[in-house]
């Protein structure tokens, strides 16, 4: 190709994209000048179609989910049934004693299960009654709030969940939400003048009381040794 056709051919590419760049404006003008009736019927249906689109593959997703939770629960009937046929084969084989410790560590294996959910269902009530005094944008704020928190909580030695850190459900929350890196999950909040009470600066004054601290303050306090109920 010489100098000139690559020149050329520079230029048709210049204007076709001066062309494409003009039309895109014209659109966007004429959208600007459009009723807001019509745009809220135009955004109405693009929606729709949206979701007319989504519809197939969420009912796809949704059947298999329940093959899946079908399999699974399949898995451990199975499972069970086996154990309780062992259980039953040692008993008429005279071995009362292998299946009497047999069907103790099943017994003990599903009190420790139910302790366990139980547990879950203690800490995920903790988890939503603390969230509810805090104003979330929206659901699906809540929802990513509520999931990262539970991530960061563990039992201690009496079974009481925690923040890693050692301190309160109740008290990381409001660290959390005092937290300027999680500002974007929560409703502006209208200032007095006096500064907002979900975010505050960082004073390292160890006196504050952790809702005046943020998230990173608690951590580093935890760490100390510094929280009120590591003080002796």
């Amino acid at each position: 190709m010489t100098e000139e056709e690559k020149k050329a051919k520079e230029e048709e590419e210049r204007k076709a994209k001066e062309e494409a760049e003009k039309k895109a404006e014209e659109e966007e003008d004429k959208l600007k000048n459009l009723d807001p009736d019509i745009i809220a019927l135009i955004e109405a249906k693009a929606k729709k179609n949206a979701e007319e689109l989504l519809k197939p593959i969420k009912e796809k997703l949704n059947g298999a989910y329940s093959q899946r939770d079908e399999a699974l629960k399949a898995l451990e009937d199975k499972k069970q049934a086996e154990k309780e046929a062992e259980i039953e084969r040692l008993k008429n084989d005279g071995k009362e004693k292998e299946a009497a410790e047999l069907e103790l560590a099943e017994e003990r294996a599903k009190r420790k299960a139910l302790e366990e959910a139980n547990l879950r269902l203690t800490r995920d009530a903790q988890i939503t009654n603390a969230l509810s005094v805090l104003d979330f944008k929206n659901e699906k704020a809540r929802t990513m709030a509520f999931n990262e928190i539970r991530d960061d909580l563990v039992k201690d030695a009496n079974g009481v969940w925690t923040h890693r850190s050692g301190v309160s459900i109740t008290d990381f929350i409001k660290s959390y939400a005092s937290n300027e890196g999680n500002s974007f999950l929560f409703k502006p909040v209208v200032s007095s003048g006096a500064g907002s009470s979900r975010h505050t600066s960082g004073n390292s004054d160890d006196d504050r009381p952790l809702s005046k601290m943020t998230q990173k303050e608690v951590l580093q306090a935890a760490r100390e040794g510094r929280l009120p109920h590591q003080r002796k």
